[in-house]
């Protein structure tokens, strides 16, 4: 009997020391259904370890930590979505609709390439947790088209900023 209870009593010990030095983890979900005023407000990095697992940083290819994101009304039901990589020199503004599609957890919103070779875009996934933080995972890109000479028009150069931020 002596044994039995001192077992139990140690693996009571164990478990309280086990479960005493856990932190508790945030877990982040797609937001599906996201409104823009869930969206309004300003980012920054989010610190998080994984925030750019599998990803290498080179010439076409930016890791931004250093990323700033504001992003506000605009009007109606538009936003303004600001971009700043100030470490790699990209800055780039962004409006209209975040979303195309009701319930996603997505924002896709293009500048330019109509008038000019330059394409701008930004592409991100909205996610939230159970602390009611909200998180954008994605990049910001610019694309320089080329014309070849049977005047058919290909992507010449790519460049891709990731940020991985957290709602102030």
């Amino acid at each position: 009997m002596k044994n039995k209870t001192l077992k139990l009593m140690l693996m009571a010990l164990g478990l309280m020391l086990v479960s005493c030095g856990k932190t508790q983890k945030t877990e982040w979900n797609h937001y599906y259904g996201y409104t823009n005023t869930d969206i309004v407000g300003t980012y920054r990095f989010s610190n998080l370890p994984d925030a750019f697992d599998a990803l290498t940083e080179g010439e076409y290819c930016h890791l931004c930590k250093d990323a700033e994101i504001t992003i506000s009304h605009y009007s109606g039901s538009s936003i303004e979505f600001k971009v700043n990589c100030p470490n790699e020199g990209y800055n780039q503004t962004f409006t209209g609709d975040p979303s195309h599609n009701e319930d996603d957890f997505l924002i896709n919103m293009t500048n330019g390439h109509s008038t000019s070779n330059t394409e701008y875009s930004v592409s991100a996934s909205v996610y939230d947790n159970s602390k009611g933080e909200i998180r954008l995972h994605g990049y910001a890109r610019k694309t320089i088209y080329g014309v070849d000479s049977n005047q058919h028009q290909y992507v010449r150069e790519s460049y891709n900023y990731y940020f991985d931020v957290i709602k102030n």
